[in-house]
């Protein structure tokens, strides 16, 4: 006997809810509802509520329970496993960036990755709205997986253009909500509802709706009976119509607990177990698995089903599950810690009999006995292995524990799971407890010996125990022959970390000559990566920039041995790196454009904002300042998904890049979101001095630039590459600016030094770009005019055009009476003018337009097709490019990491600003300088 519509007396503040996501969908916009308090409140009906109130919405359902908790993805299955079952590999909805979350809904490896995840999941969701509303429904969210809550959490902020509901139900927030999930229902972007037990009004509407009479005498019973739960509320109105008395259980949060206990109670043994067995199977029994646990026949096994919905413990769909959450709850009370853990005993046995995953086995051995099964350790630990590789550390920790429980295991397994508990431990930031685990165990072979002490000596380093970690790390040295490949992959993991002192540092020399004095056919992966961490040392050290490129070169050979496919490993970003600082350009963007599409080929939308980062940074270096500034906004623009490696980084150059093009404005509006999180490490708090100090300088605030720029010199000491010196040379000119020459010329010998040490052309140019400033004339010119022999011998075309138009600015001042020089002057500026209009660097443009007033340019400025161009956003040039190239608009989306309708939008607004009405008449329009369709998606 259920209220009309579901329960829903009292509820109209919930129902409002529902009719503002109703509204957001119709505008083809998204909405999230959280729906929170006690067991027993009406949550669920609260759920189903939107069904009625989103017409024509398709529905999608997952619930957390106590037992699919453990298994890592369960609820993002429970949502999209069987649409992912029902559609071929690379179809539509889990085509794109959805390719690989396809492969591990239909038992392919996880992806341990949240953001990856994450997007995927928003991907398919987007996909199935195309064709109208989608209610997203989650109830008992609070004992949803780990993987899936932190995933879901992330997706409102994803799909907020586009006709998607998610809707959760949840406790009073707890420890049990991943943290997440916690942010998300204490956010303002959430409809949040609290739900609270119904008022006497609201029971006697509902009494009144029954057909019995709504007295004050009956209204206080059922309200003293239910403490104003709807559930238990009910059960007092089925009785009352029955005829039976009602007992006055007391009105706290307790009381549909004690009601289902009374009923629980009552039942037979044999009874109890068929109940019992479905709560602790969870989600999803199996009928041919509950008839080996309760050894029941069919025919038994209906008339107990019968029993149980008799009274009304059990719901009476199909497969079997318990009528509310509460009854898991009590059952699990009534029953007790031993006789629940036997039944998860013989659950896991059905389970292994039938072939299950290890994974559902583990689930259930988790909450067992432990004993003397090897059996039981070996299912635990290649669970726990899989938890592991599916981001849920924390979980893998868990069946290390249990399995190491038992008693009486193999040397070689108890150590095993010691070492996957310690990296699990690592994961966690629990340092001490890998210690621990990794010290019990001291394995024979000298080369796993030897990887054990390395991670030991990693945990102290990360740790500040620097003596620990180098007493670690010389043990494992002795362990291993000079020359040996493994003993390369040692220092290459030490070296990785950062730690070069001592011993450790002496070795690394050491094995680094005996690998460069082999064949480099000869090299190993670890050798590889070895090399790279050298050479990155090197360009950090600002040592000899040739040998860096060369030591980079030869390592990056070969792309899988230093993880290139995804493009995060320590051995990737430092052969990257020395690859851009030793300016060998185009290898490294051979190597970008590489990395990006596989990024995309594996939907990560992190890894491919990690590589946008890198090539955006090139192409400012390059002075192809729309290409920087279309990979850099797209980059930034990831942190929506989560992206931080390098946000701090790209947005210092993307600002430098705009102010570059006279968007000063864009500039500010970025250096606004810098945060000054005093936890941020150093060399990124100097990227955010830089930019403010970029968007001061060219504000004219010539003093609070200088202050900016003295601070990133700080943070940024021991850093020696004239790649990390931008700040130093921005403080030269700051610094001229406000009439501090002393400081200026100090800065401008300190660096000049490093920069000619390391060799670096494009480096060394500008450096003495900014290093002439300060100078007296006849040295400013001789400097600018070195500057330019070396910038000529590069692709910095804004590089180039800056030192022209500062030469010519020079040459301009000191022209008086001097028409030869005046011509020169005039010339230099022609030149630079040119080369600044052709990129768009507008800054340079107007700093010489004074000189060049008029002169010709080699510019056609009256096209009107360039202009019409200039005026495509970043954003609109990379849709337009790849629409030109002949992609759809899926694929566009798919390569761009977009929504099909923000696609469209690109497209209708990029049409009108072009003056065309269809994408057959693109190619034609795309000016020369912008990125081919091959690279401006990837």
């Amino acid at each position: 006997m259920g209220q009309p519509d579901g329960r829903l007396f009292g509820r109209d503040a919930q129902l409002d809810a529902w009719s503002t996501a109703r509204t957001a969908t119709d505008a083809e916009r998204g909405a999230c509802l959280a729906f929170v308090g006690p067991a027993g409140v009406g949550k669920t009906a609260l759920l189903d509520a939107g069904r009625a109130r989103i017409p024509g919405a398709v529905v999608l359902r997952a619930v957390g329970d106590r037992v699919n908790v453990d298994l890592p993805g369960y609820a993002l299955w429970q949502l999209l496993g069987r649409t992912a079952q029902a559609t071929s590999p690379g179809e539509a909805p889990f085509d794109g960036p959805a390719a690989r979350f396809h492969e591990s809904l239909l038992g392919g490896p996880p992806e341990a990755d949240p953001a990856v995840l994450r997007y995927a999941v928003a991907w398919v969701l987007r996909s199935l709205a195309a064709s109208g509303p989608l209610l997203v429904v989650v109830d008992d969210v609070q004992w949803c997986d780990p993987v899936s809550s932190t995933v879901l959490a992330g997706i409102p902020a994803l799909l907020a253009d586009d006709p998607v509901v998610l809707a959760f139900a949840s406790r009073e927030p707890s420890a049990d909500l991943e943290p997440a999930m916690l942010t998300l229902l204490e956010s303002g972007s959430v409809l949040r509802s609290d739900v609270a037990p119904l008022n006497r009004p609201d029971i006697a509407a509902w009494v009144r709706s029954t057909g019995l009479p709504a007295t004050r005498e009956t209204v206080d019973l059922v309200a003293a009976a239910s403490g104003g739960l709807p559930f238990a509320a009910a059960e007092c109105l089925r009785e009352l119509a029955a005829g039976r008395a009602v007992e006055r259980r007391g009105a706290d949060s307790d009381v549909a607990s004690r009601l289902v206990a009374e009923r629980v109670r009552a039942l037979d043994p044999g009874v109890r177990e068929v109940l019992a067995a479905i709560v602790c199977m969870g989600d999803g029994v199996e009928e041919e698995h509950l008839l080996v646990v309760t050894k029941m026949s069919p025919v038994q096994l209906e008339t107990t089903y019968a029993v149980l919905r008799g009274a009304r413990l059990l719901g009476v769909a199909h497969p079997p599950a318990p009528a509310h959450p509460i009854v898991s709850d009590v059952v699990r009370d009534v029953l007790g810690t031993a006789e629940v853990a036997g039944l998860h005993a013989r659950i896991a046995a059905a389970y292994a009999a039938d072939g299950l995953p290890v994974a559902a086995r583990a689930a259930h051995l988790l909450r067992t006995e432990p004993g003397s099964s090897s059996d039981v350790a070996t299912v635990l630990l290649a669970a726990a292995v899989d938890a592991a590789a599916a981001g849920s550390a924390e979980l893998a920790r868990r069946l290390c524990r249990r399995a190491l429980a038992e008693d009486g295991l193999p040397t070689d397994l108890a150590a095993q799971l010691h070492d996957v508990a310690a990296q699990a431990s690592v994961l966690t930031g629990d340092l001490d407890a890998a210690v621990e685990h990794w010290s019990v165990h001291t394995p024979s072979d000298p080369t796993v010996r030897a990887r054990r002490l390395v991670d030991l000596g990693t945990v102290h380093y990360q740790a500040g125990r620097l003596v620990e970690a180098e007493a670690m790390y010389g043990r494992a040295l002795d362990l291993l022959p000079d020359g040996d490949a493994e003993r390369s992959a040692v220092l290459a993991r030490i070296a990785g970390l950062g730690f070069h002192q001592g011993r450790t540092a002496v070795a690394r020399d050491v094995q680094v000559a005996a690998v460069l004095a082999r064949d480099p056919r000869d090299d190993e992966p670890a050798d590889a990566l070895l090399l790279c961490q050298e050479a990155y040392r090197m360009v950090i050290a600002g040592e000899d920039s040739r040998t860096a490129g060369d030591l980079a070169l030869r390592a990056t050979q070969d792309v899988e041995a230093i993880d290139y496919e995804q493009g995060d490993g320590a051995g990737y970003v430092m052969g990257l790196a020395a690859l851009v600082d030793s300016e060998r350009d185009s290898e490294a963007l051979a190597l970008l454009d590489r990395s990006v599409s596989q990024a995309l080929a594996r939907g990560s939308v992190l890894n491919r904002a990690n590589n946008l980062y890198h090539r955006g940074y090139l192409h400012f270096e390059r002075g192809r300042l729309r290409r920087a500034r279309t990979d850099l906004e797209t980059c930034v623009d990831a942190a929506a998904y989560g992206w931080r490696a390098y946000v701090n980084p790209a947005r210092c150059v993307l600002g430098s890049a705009y102010v570059a093009m006279g968007e000063t404005a864009a500039a500010e509006k970025l250096a606004s979101r810098i945060d000054d999180d005093p936890t941020t490490p150093p060399l990124l708090q100097a990227t955010d001095a830089h930019l403010r100090g970029v968007v001061d300088a060219a504000a004219g605030r010539h003093e609070e630039a200088l202050a900016s720029f003295v601070r990133a010199m700080e943070l940024s000491e021991g850093y020696r590459s004239p790649g990390y010196q931008a700040w130093h040379r921005a403080a030269i000119l700051a610094a001229t600016e406000v009439g501090r020459l002393d400081l200026a010329r100090h800065v401008a010998d300190e660096i000049l030094d490093d920069a000619r040490r390391f060799g670096a052309p494009r480096s060394l140019g500008l450096t003495l770009v900014a290093a002439s400033a300060p100078q007296p004339f006849e040295d400013a010119v001789r400097m600018l005019r070195e500057a330019l022999v070396l910038l000529g011998r590069t692709e910095a075309k804004a590089y180039q055009a800056d030192a022209l138009a500062r030469l010519a600015t020079l040459l301009a001042a000191h022209a008086e009476g001097d028409p030869e020089r005046l011509d020169e002057a005039t010339d230099l500026a022609r030149r630079g003018r040119a080369i600044a209009e052709r990129i768009g660097a507008a800054r340079i443009v107007d700093a010489v337009r004074p000189l060049t007033v008029d002169a010709p340019t080699d510019v056609d400025e009256s096209a009107p097709q360039r202009s019409r161009i200039d005026r495509l956003s970043p954003a609109e040039l990379s849709v337009c490019e790849l629409a030109a190239g002949g992609l759809t608009n899926r694929e566009v989306a798919a390569r761009l990491f977009l929504s099909i309708k923000t696609v469209e939008w690109h497209l209708s607004s990029s049409y009108a600003k072009l003056r065309i009405r269809s994408r057959k008449e693109l190619a034609g329009q795309l000016f020369a300088d912008a990125p081919s369709a091959a690279t401006a998606g990837s």
